[in-house]
C-alpha cells in the first residue's frame, strides 16, 4: 500500500479509498457517512451554475454596499487566505447590517445554482434578496429549474442506488439544498435536520437520507459564518455528532476544517470512537 508520511497523520490514495469503502461496505461492519463541505458544490466551471467559492461571496458581500471602498479596505488590511477574507468579510456586513444581510448573501449565492430560464413564471423575475421562505420552498419544488455541479449529482446517485451503504445519513456544513436536490433527482427521497444553535440530531425521523445542516440554512433559519458563531458552546449536537460517527465510517468531502465547533466536536468524536 503506498503511503506518504507527514508528521502524525498517514496519507493514502484513491485505490486505498475506495479499498477500504468496499471493505467496510462488504462487510457491513459500519454504516459509512459523507460529511459534506463547501467545495462540493462550487461550479464545474468558472461562471458555470453553482453555489460559489470564497471569492464569489465576497464579491456578493460587496454587492451590499452602495460604496465598496471601505469594505475593501477592511478585507485589504487582513491576512490574505481563504478562511481570513470569507469570516472578516461577513463580520464587516454584520457590524454594518446584521445578520438578515447575512442570510441574504447566502440566498442569493444558492440562488446562482438556479436556471432562471426554467423557473415558475410566477417567480421568475423575483430578486433573491426579497425571496421569502414561501418562495424558496416552492423553488425546491421544482427540480428542473436546478443545475448540479456534477460532483453534487454523482454523489445524490450514489446515496440512491447504494442506499442501505450510504445514504442513511450526511451531515454538511453547506446552506444549500443541493444535496437534497440531486437525491430526488435520481428517484431518492430525504429529509433534514436545520440548527444554527443547540440542538440534537436524532429527533426527527422520516424515509429516506437524513441531511445534517450543522450551520443553518438558505431560507427560514439564520446562517453561522463568524467565528463567535461558530464557536458557541454546543454539548447538545457534540453528543449527538459521538453517537453518529461512534459507529461509523466517516467519508470527508471537500470539507475545510476550518477552526469552528464543528470541526472541534468531530475531531473530539473520532478520538473518542478510537480509544
Amino acid at each position: 500500500m503506498n503511503r506518504t508520511k507527514t508528521m502524525d497523520y498517514d496519507f493514502y490514495t484513491s485505490n486505498d479509498l475506495i479499498d477500504r469503502l468496499c471493505h467496510t461496505a462488504n462487510e457491513q461492519e459500519k454504516q459509512i457517512i459523507f460529511l459534506v463541505g463547501s467545495a462540493l458544490c462550487f461550479p464545474d466551471n468558472p461562471g458555470g451554475f453553482g453555489v460559489p467559492d470564497v471569492s464569489g461571496i465576497i464579491e456578493l458581500i460587496s454587492n451590499e454596499f452602495d460604496d465598496p471602498s471601505e469594505f475593501r479596505k477592511q478585507l485589504g488590511s487582513k491576512k490574505n487566505d481563504g478562511k481570513t477574507q470569507y469570516q472578516e468579510a461577513f463580520r464587516f456586513l454584520h457590524a454594518k447590517k446584521g445578520q438578515s444581510a447575512l442570510n441574504r448573501v447566502i440566498r442569493a449565492a444558492v440562488w446562482q445554482s438556479l436556471d432562471t430560464a426554467l423557473m415558475p413564471r410566477s417567480v421568475s423575475n423575483v430578486d433573491p434578496s426579497t425571496a421569502s421562505p414561501e418562495i424558496c420552498n416552492a423553488l425546491e419544488e421544482h427540480l428542473d429549474c436546478w443545475r448540479l455541479p456534477k460532483a453534487v449529482s454523482d454523489i445524490g446517485q450514489l446515496l440512491v442506488n447504494c442506499e442501505d451503504t450510504f445514504g442513511k445519513t450526511v451531515i454538511t456544513t453547506n446552506f444549500d439544498p443541493l444535496i437534497e436536490i440531486s437525491i430526488r433527482n435520481h428517484g431518492g427521497s430525504c429529509f433534514r435536520t436545520i440548527l444554527h444553535s443547540d440542538g440534537e440530531l436524532g429527533k426527527t425521523h422520516a424515509q429516506g437520507t437524513h441531511i445534517l445542516h450543522l450551520h443553518g440554512y438558505w431560507q427560514g433559519h439564520d446562517t453561522l459564518h463568524m467565528p463567535q458563531q461558530l464557536m458557541q458552546a454546543r454539548p447538545k449536537l457534540r453528543k449527538s455528532l459521538s453517537r453518529i460517527i461512534e459507529d461509523s465510517t466517516l467519508v470527508v468531502i471537500g470539507f475545510g476544517g476550518w477552526d469552528d465547533i464543528t470541526t472541534v466536536r468531530l475531531t473530539g468524536a473520532c478520538c473518542h470512537a478510537t480509544r
